[in-house]
Order: structure tokens, then C-alpha cells, then sequence
């Protein structure tokens, strides 16, 4: 849906990305997640930890900004490395 949108409204100066948030340190998690689990998930993490939603907000932000104004029908994976793809 990102790619067809970007491509839709390109001409009309409309960039379309996509954030994909990983294992993010939320309520949710604290109400669906036990602490064994969290706990397991940033060990797998290559960075060590679980997201937060400041990481979230921060790929969003720069998205939105001016630095990323040549960037359309991407995504940012907000995953720590969890699911690197090549």
C-alpha cells in the first residue's frame, strides 16, 4: 500500500513511508507480555533492548521533516535489528 500510494501521489508532492515498530515497550506489552518475555525479546534484539515509544515517535519525525524529503514508498523498521532484512 505504501509503493501504490507513493507512486499515486507523487505528482502531487505528497510523500507516502511507512513506520513498522518492532517489540515496543508499551502498556500493551506490560498487560499481554510477562517480564520472562520481555526480557527474552530485547536478549534476541541485536541492540540489547526492547523499543520505546520515543524511538517511534523519532522515526515518525524524521519522516515528516525536511531531512527526509527525497524519501517516498519507504519504510523504517523500528526494530532494534530484530528483523534485519538484506
Amino acid at each position: 500500500m505504501t509503493i501504490g500510494m507513493a507512486k499515486e501521489f507523487a505528482d502531487s508532492g505528497v510523500r507516502v513511508n511507512s513506520v513498522l515498530p518492532g517489540f515496543i515497550d508499551t502498556r500493551f506489552h506490560h498487560q499481554f507480555s510477562d517480564a520472562a518475555r520481555r526480557k527474552t525479546v530485547a536478549a534476541r534484539t541485536p541492540l540489547g533492548r526492547n523499543g520505546t515509544a520515543e524511538d517511534v515517535a523519532n522515526a515518525i519525525l524524521f519522516l515528516a521533516g525536511d531531512a527526509a524529503s527525497f524519501i517516498t514508498g519507504e519504510y523504517i523498521a523500528v526494530n532494534g535489528g530484530l528483523y534485519m532484512r538484506a
